[in-house]
């Protein structure tokens, strides 16, 4: 995973597992540090698709599903989150994210201005950055059942709107937190290159 958020200027990698601090609806204003998941990744196609809607309507009924829906399909045992998730939370306080230089030269050493690994962008300000949260596998025991948790997918467009689209990869898609938790329909997903 190759994305990187600066959030309120601490640096995350948005690697799976890497914890990433998370408003959720029922908080008191204190981000709780939710690991992310195997797949870190939401798409907003997807949540378009479903019409913002979350398939589990509590984290019970997400640990039941995910039970049922553990694959080896594409790697590890994992739980694809639209078969799991089951709340919004949010990421405040985002000011840069970086994607993947794609003319990157591993045979020379990384340098920020001749040969820089991330290119960086500024965040949209006063806007968040969208979080499902989902029921992954981790430690999954396929015998007893158990080895759930709890975990973080970050909703990234499907096509490039403030990276250029040459470049893109898994750019977060940034909103106002009363429009994603509130019952707004999302807008329809950005073809890749428009603005």
């Amino acid at each position: 995973m190759c994305t990187q958020l600066v959030v309120d200027g601490e640096e995350i990698p948005t690697s799976p597992g890497s914890k990433v601090p998370v408003m959720l609806p029922f908080s008191e204003r204190t981000p709780a540090r939710i690991p992310l998941s195997k797949t870190a990744f939401a798409r907003e196609l997807h949540l378009w698709r479903m019409k913002g809607k979350l398939p589990c309507a509590s984290e019970a009924e997400a640990f039941e599903v995910a039970k049922q829906k553990v694959t080896t399909k594409y790697g590890a045992a994992q739980v694809m989150w639209f078969h799991s998730g089951f709340a919004k939370g949010y990421i405040a306080g985002v000011t840069r994210f970086a994607e993947r230089n794609p003319d990157f030269d591993p045979e020379r050493k990384a340098n920020e201005e001749t040969n820089p690994f991330f290119l960086w962008f500024d965040a949209p300000e006063g806007l968040v950055v969208p979080i499902v949260l989902s029921v992954d596998t981790y430690r999954w025991n396929p015998k007893k059942q158990e080895g759930l948790r709890v975990v973080a997918n970050i909703v990234t467009r499907d096509a490039g709107v403030i990276v250029p689209p040459e470049i893109h990869g898994r750019e977060p898609y940034f909103m106002r937190v009363e429009d994603w938790l509130g019952d707004a329909p999302l807008p329809k997903p950005v073809a890749r290159g428009e603005v």
